[in-house]
């Protein structure tokens, strides 16, 4: 069954690592309209998750989930329509969540990709942090092969979900910016100086020298994203926005 995906996750933990990098499982306490309610312990506002219900001796995905608030130590969560695996062979769960269901964050939060403007500070970051990375040539070529120029959240989570990625490290100027890729929230911001580069990788680094199809459309397609710094700030904005609104409560 596919809840047995996010079980079979070996994952990894570092002290000092603010986010926890494990699958968290939390019972509903309350279902009101789309939201859901839990105590949140550690969790995150902007973390995904998916909910399971109990069928006969199964685990059943029957819906996905974002927490959008965290108060009185309890989190709020708004599900929706599970989709991060598509099978059209197989029968779309039609339930609803209900109390006592369950909801697991973090997932695939022990593999990420980074996206830096240079080999030494891709270098730097792999080093700097203890999950498993995928390596950025597998997101280079997944963007190549559409002749996609500039990267946006939802080439990210067409990519996290073909490979069964959590989250997504990008290092832009205000420091090494850790998101949960489904929702494109920033859970974490690690420091890193920013490096003073001559020349930055487009859109990133990787082996991958230029997205380029050859096409016509590829040629017109917006290069913003050789502008590495200008192009991930202006991405990240609104993240950081929600990141430091929240953290200001």
């Amino acid at each position: 069954m596919l809840w047995r995906l996010w079980f079979g996750i070996v994952c990894m933990v570092s002290v000092g690592f603010a986010l926890n990098l494990e699958p968290v499982s939390k019972d509903i306490a309350e279902v009101n309209g789309k939201m859901l309610t839990f105590k949140a312990d550690g969790l995150k506002v902007g973390q995904s998750g998916v909910v399971l219900a109990q069928n006969g001796d199964y685990n059943v995905i029957i819906a996905s989930a974002v927490i959008e608030r965290i108060n009185d130590g309890y989190a709020y969560a708004r599900f929706a329509p599970f989709t991060n695996i598509a099978q059209k062979y197989l029968p779309t769960p039609q339930a609803t969540p209900t109390k006592d269901d369950r909801v697991i964050f973090g997932g695939f939060y022990n593999k990420a990709i980074v996206i830096a403007p240079d080999q030494e500070s891709y270098t730097k970051i792999l080093s700097m942090n203890p999950t498993h990375f995928a390596h950025i040539d597998l997101f280079a070529a997944f963007l190549a092969k559409d002749g996609i120029n500039d990267p946006k959240p939802k080439h990210l989570r067409q990519f996290c979900n073909a490979y069964s990625i959590g989250l997504v490290y990008i290092l832009a100027t205000n420091g090494l910016n850790v998101l949960d890729c489904q929702s494109f929230a920033l859970l974490e911001v690690q420091p890193f100086n920013k490096p003073q580069l001559e020349k930055t990788h487009a859109p990133f680094f990787s082996r991958i020298a230029n997205i380029d199809t050859g096409s016509l459309a590829s040629k017109m397609r917006s290069k913003k994203s050789r502008q590495y710094f200008s192009y991930y700030d202006e991405l990240l904005s609104p993240s950081i926005q929600a990141f430091n609104a929240t953290n200001k409560e």
